[in-house]
């Protein structure tokens, strides 16, 4: 199963080639993640003039009562006109394991350049309080310490932004209305200048203006700490193959 994934990962830079530049008409191809076999299109349509490339994927899975359970698969995009420039900077040669591990890489990840997206697609159902409490636990702790980590804020600035960051969640919990069913889709975009748009189960939210919380969000999934090691993994080993394509002779 490792190997599937890796060489579904691997083939992304090949089928964006694929692309359908004449309008969104022609499907889009996609690609499975192998162990849920939820298909990803290489491409999320954000608005009319943006496109954002697949660049990895994996699966959400919660250990219970000393058992596994698959939750939701998940695919995670990049805005490649506007970010692989930053991205190749950062990575320079390393190797995916070092990348992984640069913390210069993670902040140009989380940097507030470029767009991209979260898709995530539930594999079994989940109450609606368990899935904001679950973001809830993730994001704050994340959130606070970024604010507290704002070293040049006064105390009256740091708790203002505190306040912000507490209201931004209120409302991204707000996203989770009701039960999210099995096959159920969320896409979460970050656009440049903090701010986050969400679409659950084809329902388009209001924007939320946070970038405490886009980088929180994100961080759950490429950070020092991730909700899943293997999504990470994949994730990285996806992007370092597009920073470094192989070359045709």
């Amino acid at each position: 199963m490792r190997i599937l994934a890796v060489l579904a990962l691997a083939a992304l830079p090949a089928l964006a080639a694929l692309t359908p530049q004449d309008g969104p008409a022609k499907p889009i191809p996609t690609v499975e993640e192998p162990s849920t076999e939820v298909r990803f299109p290489i491409e999320l349509q954000i608005d009319k003039q943006t496109r954002h490339q697949l660049a990895g994927m994996g699966v959400r899975v919660k250990k219970k009562f000393l058992m596994k359970f698959k939750v939701y698969a998940l695919g995670f995009y990049i805005d490649e006109s506007t970010a692989l420039e930053g991205l190749r900077k950062a990575a320079g040669d390393l190797t995916v394991k070092k990348l992984q591990d640069s913390d210069e890489f993670r902040k140009a990840l989380l940097t507030d350049g470029f767009g991209r997206s979260i898709r995530l697609v539930m594999v079994r159902d989940v109450d609606a309080d368990t899935m904001a409490e679950a973001f809830e636990d993730s994001l704050w702790p994340r959130m606070e310490a970024a604010v507290e980590a704002t070293k040049e804020a006064t105390p009256a600035e740091s708790a203002a932004e505190l306040a912000a960051a507490k209201a931004s969640l209120a409302t991204f919990r707000g996203f989770f209305e009701k039960e999210a069913e099995e096959d159920q889709v969320m896409d979460f975009t970050w656009t440049e200048g903090g701010r986050l748009q969400a679409v659950v189960d084809g329902k388009r939210f209001p924007q939320v203006k946070n970038l405490h919380l886009c980088q929180a969000l994100f961080d759950v999934y490429l950070g020092d700490d991730p909700i899943s090691d293997q999504a990470k993994a994949n994730i990285y080993t996806a992007l370092h193959t597009k920073l470094h394509p192989p070359t045709t002779r």
